[in-house]
This record gives C-alpha cells, structure tokens and sequence, in this order.
C-alpha cells in the first residue's frame, strides 16, 4: 500500500517508493539544498512551485 492511496491519488501518478529510495540513496552526498531523484521529479517540483493553483486544479481533476 501506498501512503497516497488515502488522499486519492490516481496510480499512475504515484511512484514505486522504492524505486525513489534507490535513487535517491546515490544522490545522498549531494550539496544541493532540495534532493531530486530524477528528471520527472524535478520538472513535476518546478511546474507545482511556478503554477501552484493551476497544479491544483489538475490534480483535483485527475482525483475525480
């Protein structure tokens, strides 16, 4: 089970932890003030932090 299951994430939207875990275990001695696993990740962070209300609203949209 999933953590994001109760919040009603849609499946395919959500990533194998572990997978994620893996990734980001390599990248532990980065200096970097925010850790990315991959570049997925970091275009999704980029899009929520420039368009948080339009980010919302397209996650409200794919929970329904």
């Amino acid at each position: 089970m999933h953590k994001a299951e109760p919040l009603g994430i849609p499946p395919q939207m959500v990533a194998d932890p572990g997978d994620i875990g893996r990734k980001l275990a390599g990248k532990i001695k980065s200096r970097k003030e925010v850790i990315i696993a991959n570049f997925k990740s970091a275009a999704c962070l980029f899009m929520i932090r420039l368009f948080p209300s339009g980010m919302e609203k397209f996650l409200g949209a794919a929970t329904k």
